[in-house]
Parts: structure tokens; C-alpha cells; sequence
């Protein structure tokens, strides 16, 4: 992947653009290939960043369709003219990423290749303990595909509503998802690792707590919440992360906070 990025970039292949409006750019996707030899020996893993030409419309993003295939017999017709009459010298080459050589004419826009990304999922129970009513947080966090921090805590203080317990696990769910996105920034920096960091995101299941997050209006509902957890609203300010809805059967940390199913628990391993 790294190598095909590489050859992209040298070569000039995409600019990095704000998306025009009434524009509705076409998805990529990474399609990967082993590269045998005579043998069945792996002698090459190969990746190739294909844009999703199935959304592309006639007319605007291309003009004529063909395949480019090669025509032999008119290979076998050169080498009997140039090879064998004029005495030329046969010598087979393979030429990585050819079809990055010749020029595009029209504008196609297409979303950006995906990268690294700190992801987190955040979801609470609400007064789950019955000794002290205190309500029990969840959250697991994700680098690119790979889960790296997953963890059941009882929240610090006891939670009036739904939302506030909601709003509590958000909030530890944002502080170690910050640092980590800060750590995989600086690794960034300092070219230890070269990947493509995107703006982390955190998904919750609840659309008042995001509400809450976002809003910077008062009420008599919410007075008594502590101003250390009003933190997260700044990060939202600064747009260091993202906040977006989930669906609670879509909440990879809901598995933490309640007993999960057979089918919930299947459904966490495939993912």
C-alpha cells in the first residue's frame, strides 16, 4: 500500500481538493493480490487503490468505454517485423503501475483512500448497580481496524438521567481517544510510521448526550453537572474530533455495559 501511494503521489495522480458543491465524489477500495512464482512460492503481495467506477455517469466522468486489452497477434506482428528482420534485441520488462502513466482529461472526483483512523464507541447503563445506583460505562477504541483499548468502569458520581450517564462515558471514552490520536500524530511527525491520519471519531448511542455535547444552551436539567467534564465540548469546538450517532444494535461497545446474546456476541467477532 505504501508503495502504491508512493508511485501516486510521484507520478501526480490526485490533488487534494475541497469538494465542489452538488458534487458526489465515487468511493475507492484496496484490492490486494499475491504474486506467485513457477512454483506456487509468494513472491510479491500486491495492492492496488481502484476507484469504484460503477458510480461514475456518462457523459461527465467519461466519454467512451473499452477494454484495454492487448492485441497479440499484433505483438507476434512487430516481432517478426522489428525482432527478426531488423535484428532487434528481444527483451522482456514488466512496468509497474502503467496505467498511472497516461494523462486524465476529465475531472473525477473521488473520496479520500482510507488511512488510519482512532475510532471509539461509548455506551452506559444507567443506574446498573442496585447497591449504589451508580451506572456502568463502555467503551472500546479502535486504531485503523484493531481494537487496542476495551474496558467496563462504574462511573465516578450518580447519574439523574439517561443522558448524563450517557454524557459521563463519552467524556472518558474522548479523553483516551485524544491521547491516542495524539501519539499515532506524533509517530506521524516523526516518520515513524507513514499512513494517512484522519480525524478520529467518536460514536454514541444516545441523541440527547451528542445534543448536550454540541449545545451550548443551559437548562435546569443539566445545572448540576460538573464543569471538569465540560472539557469535551471544547474538543468539539476545536474539531479535534468527531461526534456522530450510532445505532445501539450497531454499538460495538454495548457488549460491555450489558449481557450480550449469542447472536451480539457473534456478531463482535466478525468484526
Amino acid at each position: 500500500m505504501k508503495e502504491e501511494l508512493n508511485v501516486m503521489q510521484e507520478r501526480k495522480v490526485w490533488r487534494l481538493v475541497d469538494l465542489p458543491p452538488n458534487i458526489d465524489p465515487i468511493g475507492c477500495r484496496w484490492v490486494c493480490a499475491l504474486k506467485k512464482n513457477e512454483t506456487g512460492e509468494v513472491v510479491r503481495y500486491k495492492a492496488r487503490l481502484v476507484g469504484q467506477g460503477f458510480k461514475q455517469i456518462k457523459g461527465i466522468s467519461y466519454d467512451d468505454t473499452f477494454s484495454p486489452v492487448v492485441n497479440f497477434s499484433l505483438i507476434r506482428f512487430f516481432f517478426a517485423v522489428l525482432v527478426v528482420g531488423q535484428n532487434w534485441v528481444h527483451i522482456q520488462c514488466d512496468i509497474k503501475c502503467a496505467y498511472l502513466y497516461a494523462p486524465l482529461k476529465e475531472d473525477v472526483f473521488m473520496k479520500q483512500p482510507p488511512g488510519f483512523e482512532v475510532k471509539a464507541f461509548s455506551d452506559s447503563d444507567f443506574a446498573a448497580c442496585r447497591d449504589d445506583r451508580v451506572s456502568m460505562g463502555g467503551q472500546i477504541i479502535f486504531i485503523g481496524q484493531a481494537p487496542i483499548v476495551w474496558r467496563t468502569f462504574k462511573e465516578k458520581c450518580i447519574s439523574l438521567s439517561t443522558m448524563e450517564a450517557e454524557f459521563i462515558a463519552l467524556t472518558e471514552a474522548a479523553k483516551e481517544m485524544t491521547w491516542f490520536d495524539r501519539i499515532l500524530g506524533e509517530c506521524c511527525d516523526r516518520k515513524i510510521v507513514e499512513v494517512i491520519k484522519e480525524k478520529p471519531t467518536l460514536y454514541v448511542d444516545n441523541l440527547a448526550a451528542i445534543d448536550f455535547v454540541k449545545s451550548p444552551v443551559e437548562n435546569h436539567r443539566a445545572r448540576h453537572i460538573d464543569v471538569k467534564l465540560f472539557f469535551i465540548r471544547d474538543l468539539v469546538y476545536k474539531e479535534l474530533f468527531e461526534l456522530k450517532y450510532v445505532k445501539s444494535k450497531d454499538n460495538l461497545s454495548d457488549i460491555f455495559t450489558k449481557a450480550p446474546t449469542k447472536h451480539d456476541l457473534e456478531k463482535f467477532v466478525d468484526v
